[in-house]
């Protein structure tokens, strides 16, 4: 993974998320896996230059796949989660 792509900064937030690294590689490895999913057509390219939009509709994607790669009971999945889906998750 080449520093400074949207890749390498995807995993980098997972991480600080709390993720361990093979959680962060199973999600992002899940998102370039989906053939319909279009972030992957910037994952391999610099961040810089690229509007500060593009990084959070891609971050948007990122958090979406982490909630349905993790499971059901991860400490961390609520992190990921929209504000609606920890409402949800709270009301159970």
């Amino acid at each position: 993974m080449q520093e400074g792509t949207f890749e390498a900064l995807f995993r980098t937030k997972l991480l600080e998320n709390g993720l361990w690294c093979f959680e962060a590689d199973g999600i992002l490895a899940a998102v370039k896996a989906d053939p319909e999913e279009r972030i992957n057509d910037v994952m391999q390219q610099q961040v810089e230059g690229y509007p500060p939009q593009m990084l959070a509709v891609g971050w948007v994607v990122i958090r979406s796949a982490a909630v349905r790669w993790l499971e059901p009971n991860h400490w961390a999945r609520p992190l990921f989660m929209s504000e609606a889906e920890r409402d949800a998750l709270l009301r159970r």
